[in-house]
C-alpha cells in the first residue's frame, strides 16, 4: 500500500449528458406550461450534479450536450471500496415553473479502467504515470427506468474521472492592458 492511499488525494467526477430519449415525455407539461428535463448525478455523500436543459429549450434533449464535474478529495483505498460498491445514480426529472417531478433512473458502474486506475493508486503504481493528471472514461447509453422499473427510455452519457494527486498547481499569465484575470461562476 502507497503512501498515497493514507492521504487524501484530489480525484475529478466529470459528467456529460449526451443525449437523452424518454419515450412519454413532451417539452409542454399536462398543465400547457413548458417544461425542461433536470439530469440528477448522486456519488456518496457528494454534493449532487445537476444538468438542466436550456430553459429557452435552445437544446433538444436528443442532443443535450451538457455538462459538470465534481472534486472529490478522498483516500483512493475509500474511493475503490465505494466505487465497487455504489454506482452512480442518475435520476431524469421534468421541470416546469409550478413543480418538478421524477420521470426515470438509472445506475452507472464505475468500468474496469477506472477501478484499475484508482487501484493502481492505492498500490503506489501511480509513480509509473510521469505526468499528472491521468483519466479514465466511459461513454455509453443506458436505459432510463420508472419507478416499476419499466424501460421507459435511454441516456447517453460521458463519464470521466481523473486523478490529480495531493495538491493541483496551474500556470496562469495576465493578458490584456488592465492585466486582469477574470474568474467565472458557473
Amino acid at each position: 500500500m502507497s503512501k498515497n492511499s493514507k492521504s487524501r488525494q484530489l480525484f475529478l467526477l466529470e459528467v456529460l449528458v449526451d443525449k437523452v430519449k424518454i419515450k412519454s415525455w413532451s417539452p409542454v407539461s399536462e398543465l400547457g406550461a413548458p417544461s425542461t428535463l433536470s439530469i440528477k448525478v448522486k456519488f456518496l455523500g457528494f454534493p449532487h450534479i445537476n444538468i438542466d436543459q436550456d430553459a429557452e429549450g435552445q437544446n433538444e434533449p436528443e442532443n443535450l450536450v451538457r455538462g459538470k464535474s465534481c472534486l472529490l478529495p478522498m483516500k483512493p483505498e475509500e474511493l475503490l471500496i465505494n466505487m465497487q460498491k455504489a454506482p452512480l445514480v442518475v435520476s431524469v426529472s421534468e421541470k416546469n415553473e409550478h413543480s418538478s417531478s421524477l420521470l426515470a433512473h438509472t445506475y452507472v458502474k464505475f468500468n474496469k479502467g477506472m477501478v484499475s486506475m484508482v487501484r493502481s493508486v492505492t498500490e503506489g503504481r501511480d509513480d509509473d504515470y510521469m505526468c499528472l493528471p491521468i483519466s479514465q472514461s466511459l461513454r455509453d447509453s443506458f436505459p432510463l427506468l420508472d419507478k416499476k422499473n419499466s424501460k421507459v427510455g435511454e441516456i447517453t452519457l460521458f463519464i470521466r474521472l481523473s486523478y490529480f494527486g495531493h495538491s493541483v498547481v496551474t500556470q496562469f499569465k495576465l493578458v490584456g492592458e488592465e492585466k486582469s484575470v477574470l474568474f467565472k461562476k458557473s
